[in-house]
């Protein structure tokens, strides 16, 4: 009859749940599609059947009927995750799993000491350039004739560092020791100009001045904390000792 028509209260509830519905069942769509890695989407582009271990999140429950759905083997649990062990074909299953956000590879962890040489570039400048039948040639530098102050908490005796500091000095207050009670400062002069060869692990070669010499300004105590007042006198100090 061309008038408007109002909606019962019976009408608007059943909308309303069947707009819910729509909305919950959207996750379950053929367009669902979990992040991977990139390690993974290699894998699963080259469809290959090795085994790789492959981080997934969700409660145990889920993840153990994920499991069983998918076909892939729990390796180990982790708090809010797990491992499984899947291949290329596994993780396009895994992908469009509606309980999958994301996939990680979980590739080795090893130690490596010298990345800052590599990182730095300071490989390549103690190398220098050779240029074409020594024209344009730019000598490797290494630090030699440089000091450098080191504004922390301390550096303590270790072989790594013999002989390279020449001046030690401590502004941390109501302590005159010159020794790192906390480590910091240590670590980081070793990475400036530690000796390769000298140190308690072969896997450190050097740091990345091996030539300079150190200059151990201590402004930080042996819980790792000083006053703001001890660091700006330390710096007081090494701008007036240059």
């Amino acid at each position: 009859d061309g008038r408007p028509r109002r909606l019962t209260w019976t009408k608007l509830a059943a909308l309303t749940v069947a707009l819910v519905a729509t909305v919950l069942g959207s996750k379950g769509s053929a367009g669902h599609r979990a992040h991977l890695s990139d390690g993974l989407l290699r894998l699963e582009a080259a469809r290959s059947n090795e085994k790789v271990r492959v981080i997934v999140h969700g409660s145990r429950e889920e993840l153990q009927a994920l499991a069983l759905r998918q076909g892939v083997g729990i390796v180990r649990w982790l708090n809010g995750g797990a491992v499984v062990a899947a291949n290329g074909h596994d993780l396009a299953r895994l992908a469009a799993d509606n309980l999958v956000d994301h996939l990680s590879d979980d590739p080795i962890v090893q130690t490596s000491m010298s990345v800052s040489n590599k990182s730095t570039g300071a490989a390549q400048t103690r190398a220098g350039v050779p240029g074409l039948l020594g024209i344009g040639a730019i000598p490797g530098v290494s630090g030699q004739g440089i000091g450098i102050a080191i504004v922390d908490s301390g550096i303590a005796n270790h072989s790594a560092l013999t002989n390279k500091v020449v001046a030690n000095v401590s502004f941390v207050t109501g302590d005159s020791s010159t020794d790192d009670a906390y480590g910091h400062g240590t670590h980081v002069a070793g990475i400036i100009a530690g000796l390769g060869g000298q140190s308690v692990t072969s896997l450190y070669d050097g740091g990345i001045a091996p030539g300079a010499q150190l200059v151990n300004v201590r402004v930080i105590g042996a819980d790792g904390r000083g006053f703001t007042s001890d660091v700006i006198a330390g710096l007081d100090w090494v701008q007036r000792n240059p």
